[in-house]
């Protein structure tokens, strides 16, 4: 029987086979949610696992996470998200918005900023490159954050 199961995945090089655009008896909300990669940007690693977990109660499971913009680079370079959470102050080097900037120039990829810093001059700065980005301010909670999470995408997708 385990051999069974494993035969896809040996068959494929050990390279997980695509999924199917709709599961069966999954909604359309639902394959979406297990689709899409979300890159969380934040340096403070307990904020960081907090948005995680409240995204894998909304149903997200395919989460990275980057502490520093740098990084979030080099793994937005490796593997495309299809949404980015992101602080904005994000300790040295380049801030959450510049990150983003770096990340999305070539798609079209829905932003969201958590931070504790929406002064209007931020608000000036993520509007002038994403100016349909939302802005949560922390602490986030779980409600506020799903229902941005399901805007953004819904405006990638054009609806």
């Amino acid at each position: 029987m385990r051999l069974q199961m494993l035969e896809p995945l040996l068959a494929t090089n050990g390279k997980r086979p695509p999924a199917p655009a709709i599961a069966p008896g999954r909604s359309s909300d639902e394959a979406t949610r297990l689709e899409t990669r979300v890159l969380i940007v934040e340096d403070e690693m307990m904020i960081a696992w907090m948005i995680e977990s409240l995204l894998s109660d909304a149903g997200f499971e395919n989460v990275a996470i980057a502490a520093d913009g740098k990084e979030a680079c080099r793994q937005a370079s490796e593997q495309t998200p299809g949404l980015v959470v992101s602080d904005i102050n994000l300790g040295s080097g380049i801030n959450g918005v510049e990150a983003a900037v770096a990340i999305c120039h070539a798609g079209r990829i829905p932003v969201l900023f958590v931070t504790a810093y929406a002064d209007g001059a931020t608000r000036e700065r993520i509007a002038a490159h994403f100016p349909h980005a939302e802005l949560l301010r922390k602490p986030v909670d779980g409600a506020s954050l799903t229902a941005a999470v399901h805007r953004a995408l819904e405006f990638r997708h054009g609806n």
